[in-house]
């Protein structure tokens, strides 16, 4: 689903304004407080949607983002991440407000990276199921998890020259959470119970 222009930014002024009014309190002297980071997940495979729209959608988050000047998050899932096209809209963002990380929803690339066998929910030819098993870190063992984590950071690595310092999913674990932490230094995690 896509939003307007006009209802993103009711929406950022919704979530600014009482922070902003909140913040008024500060003295002059202070560096002003960060109140908003706008983040967004980017995949590239979803059988509810045609490829295309994955695009669409990120390069519409990148020029809002450019435009109203906000901080701003992109979050890769692995598909995502080894997708030319959605890294190249994804370069389009201003360096200086976006920060890359990775998103984990488990995807067929991301499972054969790892050396682990995809097992879809639904369909056998989809490449990605919003289902907890296969769909997320807690469906499989801490090995298991550990190799897919590994997979995703070492191909941020690849991409990027440096890992990815903030995560995010619907759900992530524990054990996942102080694994990267530990092993990659995160220091940013976003967990989305559920959409609005």
């Amino acid at each position: 689903m896509f939003y307007s222009r006009k209802e993103l930014l009711v929406l950022a002024v919704a979530l600014v304004l009482p922070a902003a009014l909140l913040g008024a309190e500060q003295s002059h002297d202070q560096a002003p407080r960060v109140v908003m980071n706008v983040v967004n997940f980017v995949r590239s495979l979803d059988p509810r949607h045609p490829r295309s729209w994955h695009g669409e959608a990120l390069r519409e988050e990148v020029a809002l983002n450019r435009k109203y000047k906000f901080k701003n998050t992109i979050l890769f899932q692995y598909d995502a991440l080894i997708d030319p096209e959605l890294r190249a809209e994804a370069a389009k963002s201003d360096p200086a407000l976006t920060e890359f990380g990775l998103w984990f929803e488990m995807s067929r690339p991301l499972n054969e990276a790892a050396g682990l066998p995809w097992r879809p929910k639904h369909d056998p030819s989809w490449d990605w199921d919003w289902f907890i098993n296969p769909g997320f870190l807690m469906a499989y063992t801490h090995a298991e998890r550990k190799a897919l984590i590994d997979a995703a950071f070492a191909r941020f690595k690849a991409d990027f020259g440096y890992y990815p310092k903030s995560v995010g999913s619907w759900l992530l674990d524990a054990w996942s959470m102080d694994y990267m932490v530990k092993t990659y230094g995160v220091d940013g995690t976003s967990e989305t119970a559920e959409k609005c």
